[in-house]
């Protein structure tokens, strides 16, 4: 019965029109050519609201054009599937809908006041006309344009390669008349503000560059780069919530260009809200939904998608190191496919180099997009386990078959890596080499050979991040201790991912910050740089003065040594610097007790005993947290352990072998390839009769110190990433 007096309500639905009597209202005000679709093309592009005009007070005559036949479509871009004027229908939301949605579905358009309303409840303010029509800069006036044209471009020279949100020519051609006013109209925030949060990123990844050829120019305005970029910064603060308030494709990208910026530079608290501000913002825009972000224009509704799909990289990769959980809902956190534009096509002496036609610029941010659905996927899983400690044997069996869900899905991946991206392929072409690791090429066809390089070393550094984190779980966390014997099944999963852990960790070692120095990137490399240190520095309290150690030690200075060579360029670079040296220092000493504890016990026992029984071994005496009567702390792997043999080729391979990496030059070219699941040493691991624990209590003070230095985190704060351990002790 409702349906019926519903029905009975509704506006019949009007046939298409011509351009002309559908324009919407700010088409028809300026006589600007509108189209059908909703928001139509101007509106978009000028980033503001599409508001249509009610049909309620549409003159008769008007309605009486309505019998017409409809014009036949003249451009391409009226056969686009278009957004019908109700915003509330083609936004996917489930079963749920907002409270003037449900009106709206029930009484149609009448039962809301705006048609562009896409707040979703009532009590918005009514549009009033602005008494100041145009709007300045608060606490700056605006650079130069040719300094704002150099800041863009080191944008995209240094960050557009690795985080994909804008299409270049397209972002350009609108934000360069802009750049030379000093007023705007209000349809003119987004994309002003945009520029400018831009060209702060760009300074940011030039800003200590002394072969940036910007520089100079700069200096013939009496500015310097890191003074222009903290003033972009606190500019494009101000405007934020104005921003905001908008709801545009701009206040989608300006809040993840805003966290991105501070996860890595300074205010990781406001990094962490900026983060869950877009994805909010991108809900109300329902970018989530393949269908809502259909526009007439190509190329815009491929920019929504390239922002979407950055969207749930960053949401995962903040969900990873703050150990929170994401913000996304993971019903609505699907990948958009992306089509190829002339901004991704690769020119063509390139293509001919590389030696494959399919080969475009989206290889690297489709499988990048594969590798972090990957890693959320078993974050979701992760978190419905409950690891408190000791974990129970339920949880623990889940543990061991979640990671091996997940390491399974990054094998199937790694099968389908693009062959540039491959380490062997730029082994195999070393001209291709030389000319990628030039600073600022002056072609564009070596920029792009450059940008592939960087996008092959990043892409491995990503499959490596993601072994850490996957495995990481089993490296924390211990069994109750009366499960230990039906949790002695799952020792070689223990084992598995140890030795990829290690192994992931030597290869992150090898990676060559110097290539990445001007880039955005670097930050990233800096990040899992500690990560993979705190891992290597298990290496020799496991397997005290073996092969491995050895290796992992020499993995740690390699670290120690590059970050202190960038600690002046950045703070994860110096905190890196203080935090793994000091637990290099605790690492080394632990590594001389286990030996020493592990050869005295052995004396006072035959080889034989000493096979079938071996040994237990205390922590230092002088520990300020554990008595001298305490078994040897959890990175030994508590209980019993057997010491490495001194001669390798004794029947003995569990604990003293060849690690996979040992004797591979630490060139700065390259990194090491990603290996085969298949190919992994059985030799490192776990005796079967050791129970495996989580890290000890040095590097819980660690990793919570290198949280409270860098991410401002409480350092008893149970989410925190850069806590582990904490709560066991």
């Amino acid at each position: 019965m409702v349906e019926t007096r519903a029905e009975g309500l509704r506006q019949p639905q009007s046939p298409h029109f011509p351009r002309v009597s559908r324009a919407c209202q700010r088409c028809r005000r300026q006589k600007l050519k509108c189209d059908e679709a909703r928001p139509c093309t101007m509106c978009v592009r000028a980033g503001v609201s599409c508001q249509s005009r009610d049909i309620m007070n549409t003159p008769i005559r008007r309605k009486k054009r309505a019998v017409r036949p409809p014009a036949a479509a003249t451009s391409s871009n009226q056969h686009v599937e278009a957004a019908v004027d109700r915003p509330y229908e083609g936004q996917n939301y489930g079963a749920s809908s907002s409270a003037v949605g449900f009106a709206v579905n029930i009484f149609g358009q009448r039962a809301t006041l705006y048609s562009s309303d896409i707040s979703g409840i009532p009590g918005r303010a009514s549009p009033q006309p602005n008494p100041r029509p145009e709007w300045t800069l608060e606490k700056m006036s605006m650079p130069p344009p040719a300094v704002m044209d150099a800041a863009l471009q080191a944008y995209f020279d240094h960050m557009h390669w690795f985080i994909f949100i804008f299409h270049e020519i397209e972002f350009m051609q609108s934000v360069t008349p802009l750049l030379r006013q000093s007023s705007w109209s209000e349809s003119s925030r987004g994309r002003v503000i945009a520029a400018l949060t831009a060209a702060a990123v760009g300074l940011q990844c030039v800003a200590h560059d002394s072969r940036w050829p910007g520089h100079s120019l700069l200096a013939s305005f009496s500015l310097q780069a890191t003074s222009l970029r903290d003033s972009l910064i606190a500019e494009v603060r101000l405007h934020v919530l104005k921003l905001l308030d908008e709801c545009s494709l701009e206040s989608v990208q300006v809040s993840l260009l805003l966290g991105t910026y501070y996860v890595f530079h300074g205010s990781p608290g406001l990094a962490w809200n900026m983060l869950g501000l877009s994805v909010r913002t991108a809900y109300a825009l329902s970018m989530h939904c393949p269908g809502g972000i259909t526009h007439p224009d190509p190329v815009l509704s491929q920019v929504y998608r390239r922002t979407w799909n950055f969207i749930i990289v960053a949401d995962t990769y903040s969900a990873m190191i703050y150990g929170r959980p994401a913000s996304l809902d993971a019903a609505f956190c699907h990948l958009h496919e992306m089509t190829e534009l002339e901004d991704t096509r690769l020119p063509p002496t390139v293509s001919y180099l590389l030696q494959d036609p399919n080969a475009n610029g989206l290889m690297f941010h489709n499988q990048k997009y594969r590798l972090y659905e990957i890693m959320r996927t078993t974050l979701n899983k992760v978190r419905l386990i409950n690891l408190q400690t000791p974990v129970s044997l339920e949880s623990f069996a889940s543990l061991v078959a979640a990671i091996g869900n997940a390491q399974a899905s990054l094998d199937t991946w790694k099968s389908g890596v693009s062959p540039v991206f491959k380490q062997q392929y730029w082994e195999e072409h070393p001209a291709l080499a030389s000319t990628a690791i030039e600073k600022n090429p002056p072609s564009s066809e070596n920029r792009t050979i450059r940008h592939l390089f960087l996008q092959s070393q990043m892409l491995q550094l990503t499959y490596d991040s993601a072994v850490l984190f996957i495995n990481r779980p089993l490296l924390e966390h211990q069994a109750k201790p009366e499960f230990r014997t039906a949790v002695a099944e799952h020792l070689s999963a223990v084992r598995l991912s140890m030795d990829l852990s290690l192994k992931a960790a030597l290869r992150v070692s090898r990676v060559s910050p110097v290539h990445h120095e001007s880039e955005f990137s670097l930050s990233f490399v800096l990040m899992n740089f500690f990560i993979a240190g705190v891992i290597l520095c298990l290496a020799p309290t496991l397997w005290p003065f073996s092969t491995a150690s050895n290796d992992a030690k020499a993995g740690v200075l390699r670290i120690i040594h590059a970050s202190r060579n960038l600690q002046t360029k950045s703070k994860i670079a110096k905190h890196t610097v203080q935090l793994l040296t000091r637990l290099v220092k605790l690492s080394l000493h632990q590594e001389l007790e286990n030996a020493l504890n592990s050869n005295e016990s052995g004396s006072d026992t035959n080889p034989r005993e000493q096979e079938q029984g071996p040994s237990q071994h205390a922590s230092p005496s002088h520990s300020p947290r554990l008595p001298p009567t305490e078994p040897c702390s959890s990175s030994t792997f508590k209980g019993h352990f057997n010491p490495p043999p001194a001669n390798p080729t004794q029947s003995q391979p569990a604990v003293d072998v060849s690690f996979p990496m040992a004797g591979v030059p630490a060139g700065d070219l390259y990194i090491e390839p990603m290996h085969e699941g298949g190919n992994l040493n059985p030799g490192l691991g776990i005796p079967d009769n050791s129970c495996y624990h989580q890290i000890d209590s040095y590097m819980d003070e660690t990793l919570g110190a290198f949280g409270e230095m860098l991410f401002n985190l409480v350092p008893n704060d149970p989410y925190s990433a850069w806590n582990w351990g904490n709560n066991f002790r």
